[in-house]
């Protein structure tokens, strides 16, 4: 047996469930073989040299991502790729589906009510004093829930598959969740490195993406038959500026910064050659509010003046400011009971058990069995403030005691959720490592799925973190039809 064949027959599943090999009867095992079986005829040294190339274009395309501890093997703007795609049956997507849009509506319909009329306050279903100590709360939005005619028009969701290979919801992200434009890039770099991959299987196309996006923009400005669009971003130096320039390019509408946008006579306005255009619709990609020192207020979306206009209805913005709300984690554990009262149903998908440390009993448990748990700030996000209970040092164990007393508001605990695995192509041999998912609901006149979902995945084996920020890396992601 040569050591080429002998390398892609001893790779060993990893500690969870593993999406290729754990279940014969799965779907993705015939799929999986056959993939592997592509590989080897094209050979193993061949694949790698074909990834050698593909992240060459990558960083030529400007594919990257600003990582916030770059290392030795993961510089600052190096995004990695691995080839063995994500495999996700098409029936399995489809309920994946009706369960995403199920929580994407009930996510609507609860930041609308928490800025119109609360009802949900008033019948007791979350404590009004969790949403006034929110730091996502907008107070000065209170009394916009009705008239602003779409809160969560872009939800991306992080889900993970656990142990039994059950989807679970692990947090949702509602402020400007990267996503469809580096599944774009996933499978550009899929079709033009490893289209031999393809080979009998029937994958779903995924350029739906901006298409869907820019028509719930343009649904949100109802005033006119041909809404102007803009990207909004913080600059080149964001972390996920690829994106911000790849959708704006797809959609066909400009990426601007803050500096660029300003408001005059009642409207918003941009420069575009000679003269200045009015601006119906920001897809923001930036914080809620900045500083400006000048004035000594701060500025929705680093505008002077365009609170007013958002407030009239002079302008949508998605996502608005204020939605963030539901994406604090805390506000997250009672998500179940959001959709049981908007929407009269039981959730679709599940999501993981929640401890909130607000809770003096809760607490006591969360600080005793700080070994076993994951402690989650409620506004962090790429990672940051995660400590891993079992992987943690008895100090910093201790320091994440004595925060959680100090400031429970701002502190969740979960059981750690063992993710799943895919093969990965790491140093000429298969590796399981763990991944996660961000599908995209958009949601104009109507929630729609985008088939273009972003799979990270942790590049280490022993790694738990898939984050872009903490050096994650991507594949593509491919919806099969099985019954081909």
């Amino acid at each position: 047996m040569s050591a080429e064949i002998s390398s892609l027959k001893s790779y060993v599943a990893g500690p969870g469930f593993d999406e290729y090999f754990t279940s014969r009867d799965a779907f993705s095992y015939e799929c999986a073989t056959n993939l592997l079986e592509h590989v080897r005829q094209h050979s193993l040294a061949q694949t790698i040299v074909d990834l050698h190339n593909a992240q060459r274009d990558q960083l030529t395309a400007g594919v990257d991502y600003r990582l916030e501890k770059p290392t030795l093997t993961h510089p600052e703007a190096f995004l990695p790729f691995d080839p063995l795609p994500r495999l996700i049956d098409q029936a399995e997507w489809k309920l994946l589906e009706a369960g995403l849009i199920q929580r994407a509506v009930a996510l609507d319909a609860f930041v609308a009510d928490l800025y119109g009329e609360q009802r949900i306050l008033r019948d007791g279903i979350i404590p009004e004093d969790l949403i006034a100590s929110s730091p996502f709360w907008c107070p000065e939005l209170l009394g916009c829930g009705s008239y602003v005619q779409r809160w969560c028009v872009i939800a991306a969701f992080d889900l993970i598959r656990n142990a039994d290979s059950h989807w679970m919801v692990l947090e949702e992200n509602l402020r400007r969740a990267s996503g469809i434009g580096y599944a774009l890039a996933a499978r550009e770099t899929q079709l033009q490195h490893f289209q031999w991959l393809f080979k009998g299987i029937d994958v779903a196309p995924i350029q739906n993406g901006p298409s869907l996006l820019r028509s719930a923009l343009a649904s949100l400005a109802p005033w006119t038959d041909d809404p102007d669009l803009v990207v909004l971003t913080p600059g080149r130096l964001s972390s996920a500026f690829y994106e911000h320039r790849r959708l704006a390019d797809e959609m066909e509408i400009p990426v601007v910064e803050p500096t660029e946008l300003w408001v005059d006579a009642g409207r918003l306005w941009r420069h575009s050659g000679k003269n200045p255009v009015c601006v119906d619709v920001i897809y923001r990609r930036n914080e809620d509010f900045y500083p400006s020192e000048c004035e000594g207020a701060d500025h929705m979306l680093g505008i002077p003046g365009l609170t007013g206009l958002f407030l009239n209805g002079s302008v949508a913005i998605a996502n608005p400011p204020g939605t963030g709300i539901a994406g604090d984690k805390l506000i997250y554990s009672f998500i179940p009971d959001v959709i049981r009262y908007y929407l009269g149903e039981q959730p679709k998908i599940e999501q993981v058990p929640t401890y909130r440390c607000v809770n003096a009993s809760e607490r006591e448990h969360v600080i005793d069995r700080l070994d076993q748990l994951v402690i989650k700030h409620v506004g962090g996000a790429g990672g940051a403030g995660v400590m891993i209970g079992p992987l943690a040092t008895p100090e910093e164990r201790l320091f994440m005691a004595e925060a959680i007393a100090k400031n429970p508001r701002h502190h969740i605990a979960q059981p750690l959720q063992e993710l799943s695995t895919v093969p990965c192509l790491r140093s000429g041999m298969l590796e399981p490592c763990r991944v996660d998912l961000r599908p995209i609901i958009v949601f104009g006149r109507q929630p729609l799925l985008a088939n273009a979902a972003l799979t990270r995945v942790a590049l280490q084996p022993s790694s738990r973190i898939v984050n872009f920020t903490q050096g994650g890396g991507f594949k593509d992601t491919w919806i099969v039809n099985s019954d081909q």
